[in-house]
Protein backbone atom coordinates (compact mmCIF):
# COMPACT_ATOMS: atom_id res chain seq x y z
CA UNK A 1 0.00 0.00 0.00
CA UNK A 2 1.33 3.66 -0.19
CA UNK A 3 0.73 6.66 1.77
CA UNK A 4 -3.05 8.64 1.46
CA UNK A 5 -3.28 10.90 -1.59
CA UNK A 6 -3.00 13.62 0.91
CA UNK A 7 0.51 16.09 0.69
CA UNK A 8 2.66 14.87 4.07
CA UNK A 9 2.16 17.45 6.45
CA UNK A 10 4.63 19.66 7.31
CA UNK A 11 5.42 19.12 11.12
CA UNK A 12 8.74 20.79 11.73
CA UNK A 13 8.86 22.30 14.81
CA UNK A 14 5.63 20.47 16.27
CA UNK A 15 5.88 18.37 19.27
CA UNK A 16 5.13 14.29 19.86
CA UNK A 17 2.98 14.50 22.96
CA UNK A 18 1.31 11.35 22.28
CA UNK A 19 1.92 7.94 20.91
CA UNK A 20 -1.35 4.99 21.04
CA UNK A 21 -1.27 1.51 20.44
CA UNK A 22 -3.90 -0.98 19.92
CA UNK A 23 -2.51 -4.37 19.13
CA UNK A 24 -6.17 -6.25 18.49
CA UNK A 25 -6.69 -3.60 15.11
CA UNK A 26 -2.84 -3.31 14.55
CA UNK A 27 -2.64 0.31 14.36
CA UNK A 28 -0.37 3.14 16.13
CA UNK A 29 -1.25 6.70 16.36
CA UNK A 30 1.12 9.43 16.65
CA UNK A 31 -0.51 12.56 18.33
CA UNK A 32 1.16 16.14 17.88
CA UNK A 33 0.65 19.69 18.09
CA UNK A 34 1.59 21.61 15.54
CA UNK A 35 2.91 25.09 16.17
CA UNK A 36 0.19 27.01 14.87
CA UNK A 37 -2.27 24.61 17.60
CA UNK A 38 -3.59 22.39 15.50
CA UNK A 39 -3.42 18.94 17.01
CA UNK A 40 -2.84 16.16 13.55
CA UNK A 41 -2.94 12.64 14.15
CA UNK A 42 -0.91 10.25 12.03
CA UNK A 43 -2.78 7.23 11.74
CA UNK A 44 -0.49 3.68 11.06
CA UNK A 45 -2.52 0.62 10.36
CA UNK A 46 -1.40 -2.91 9.71
CA UNK A 47 1.79 -2.27 11.84
CA UNK A 48 4.77 -4.88 10.67
CA UNK A 49 7.78 -3.37 12.97
CA UNK A 50 7.09 -0.34 15.03
CA UNK A 51 10.06 1.19 17.13
CA UNK A 52 10.25 4.36 19.06
CA UNK A 53 13.37 5.33 20.91
CA UNK A 54 14.11 8.30 23.21
CA UNK A 55 9.86 9.52 24.43
CA UNK A 56 10.47 12.02 26.89
CA UNK A 57 8.89 15.11 28.33
CA UNK A 58 9.90 17.31 25.11
CA UNK A 59 9.86 15.74 21.61
CA UNK A 60 10.19 17.77 18.91
CA UNK A 61 10.36 16.92 15.66
CA UNK A 62 12.58 17.92 12.77
CA UNK A 63 10.74 16.09 9.85
CA UNK A 64 8.34 13.33 8.97
CA UNK A 65 9.40 11.15 6.29
CA UNK A 66 7.14 8.57 4.54
CA UNK A 67 9.08 6.14 2.20
CA UNK A 68 6.71 4.36 -0.94
CA UNK A 69 7.32 3.38 -4.17
CA UNK A 70 6.73 6.89 -5.32
CA UNK A 71 10.50 7.75 -3.43
CA UNK A 72 12.32 5.09 -5.43
CA UNK A 73 13.88 3.64 -2.36
CA UNK A 74 16.92 1.59 -2.86
CA UNK A 75 17.31 -2.01 -1.29
CA UNK A 76 20.62 -0.41 0.86
CA UNK A 77 18.15 2.40 2.21
CA UNK A 78 15.48 -0.18 3.16
CA UNK A 79 17.77 -2.44 4.95
CA UNK A 80 19.58 0.50 7.02
CA UNK A 81 15.67 1.93 8.15
CA UNK A 82 14.62 -1.96 8.69
CA UNK A 83 17.92 -2.49 10.86
CA UNK A 84 17.38 0.28 13.04
CA UNK A 85 13.32 -0.67 13.35
CA UNK A 86 14.50 -4.25 14.56
CA UNK A 87 17.31 -3.75 16.67
CA UNK A 88 17.44 -3.70 20.41
CA UNK A 89 18.62 -0.68 22.46
CA UNK A 90 22.16 -2.96 22.23
CA UNK A 91 21.85 -3.22 18.87
CA UNK A 92 21.14 -6.79 18.16
CA UNK A 93 18.96 -7.21 15.44
CA UNK A 94 15.43 -9.16 15.86
CA UNK A 95 15.10 -10.01 12.08
CA UNK A 96 17.07 -12.86 10.27
CA UNK A 97 18.50 -11.69 6.74
CA UNK A 98 15.64 -13.78 5.53
CA UNK A 99 12.84 -12.28 7.12
CA UNK A 100 15.12 -8.55 6.30
CA UNK A 101 15.10 -9.26 1.83
CA UNK A 102 11.39 -10.42 2.35
CA UNK A 103 10.71 -7.35 4.10
CA UNK A 104 12.71 -4.68 1.86
CA UNK A 105 10.86 -7.15 -1.05
CA UNK A 106 7.45 -6.20 0.17
CA UNK A 107 8.08 -2.61 0.41
CA UNK A 108 9.53 -2.58 -3.03
CA UNK A 109 6.58 -4.29 -4.23
CA UNK A 110 4.01 -1.16 -2.62
CA UNK A 111 2.46 -4.08 -0.09
CA UNK A 112 4.33 -1.25 2.95
CA UNK A 113 5.35 1.82 3.40
CA UNK A 114 8.31 3.49 5.88
CA UNK A 115 7.02 6.05 7.86
CA UNK A 116 10.40 7.79 9.71
CA UNK A 117 9.75 10.73 12.43
CA UNK A 118 12.69 11.92 12.48
CA UNK A 119 13.24 14.36 16.16
CA UNK A 120 14.81 17.47 16.21
CA UNK A 121 14.81 16.61 19.75
CA UNK A 122 13.32 13.58 21.82
CA UNK A 123 11.57 10.77 20.66
CA UNK A 124 12.05 9.31 17.07
CA UNK A 125 10.09 6.62 15.66
CA UNK A 126 9.96 4.16 12.57
CA UNK A 127 7.55 2.10 11.57
CA UNK A 128 6.87 -0.50 8.87
CA UNK A 129 3.03 0.06 8.06
CA UNK A 130 0.74 -1.28 5.28
CA UNK A 131 -1.02 2.24 5.26
CA UNK A 132 -0.57 5.89 6.52
CA UNK A 133 -3.22 8.30 7.19
CA UNK A 134 -3.22 11.93 8.89
CA UNK A 135 -6.24 14.23 9.71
Amino acid sequence: MEANSKPIPDLHDAELYAVRHDTSSGTVECVVRKVDGHDPTLTLTGIERFRCSDFGLQNVVLELIVIDTTRRPTQHELRGHLQWISATFDGESLLSAQETEAAVQNMLDGRYVLVSLIPSWGAQIRALAQSIDWE
